[in-house]
């Protein structure tokens, strides 16, 4: 029962952040906000351009330039350790240049949405949050328990990059 039980979580933890990424069968589209438009300061995405996995283009204000230009943000786990059974993780959505990920770029004033998917042990959670990048990384969590198993025990949780509301600051 255990292996089984552990069996059907790995493949529910192969399967989730696939279907996290993005819908294979929609044209992807950048995130974009255009302080010129906003009049109201306010903006809504409706998606996030995934380029590769885990790699998104959105359009973000570099160093103090006022301009829009497209930058690639990649979220990662960091620091990885553990804890008895429990693997504990930072989690970074770090900027750059180019879709490969080889030339870090300072972003100004970009709010990363983000998504916490998991379950604490008897139930699941969904919600969503948001943080101000300002810099070439932003720290989403730390020292944060992933996952958990341990006699009949499961826990675990996921973060994911989300479109949604973009707010520029100064608007």
């Amino acid at each position: 029962m255990k292996k089984t039980l552990i069996l059907l979580c790995m493949l529910f933890m192969l399967v989730l952040p696939k279907s996290q990424a993005a819908p294979a069968n929609l044209v992807p589209q950048t995130l974009n906000w255009n302080p010129v438009s906003v009049i109201a300061a306010r903006y809504t995405t409706s998606a996030l351009t995934l380029t590769t996995p885990g790699v998104f283009k959105v359009m973000a204000r570099v160093g103090s330039n006022n301009y829009l230009t497209p930058v690639y943000a990649r979220i990662s786990h960091e620091n990885v350790y553990f804890i008895g059974v429990a693997r504990m993780i930072d989690v970074y959505v770090r900027f750059y240049d180019d879709a490969a990920n080889e030339n870090p770029v300072y972003v100004s004033d970009l709010q990363v949405n983000y998504r916490v998917i998991g379950y604490d042990g008897s139930a699941g959670y969904n919600f969503t949050s948001s943080a101000w990048a300002n810099g070439y990384y932003v720290v989403l969590a730390s020292n944060v328990e992933n996952d958990y198993q341990e006699n009949g025990v499961m826990r675990y949780r996921d973060y994911h990059m989300e479109s949604g509301d973009y707010i520029p600051q100064g608007l």
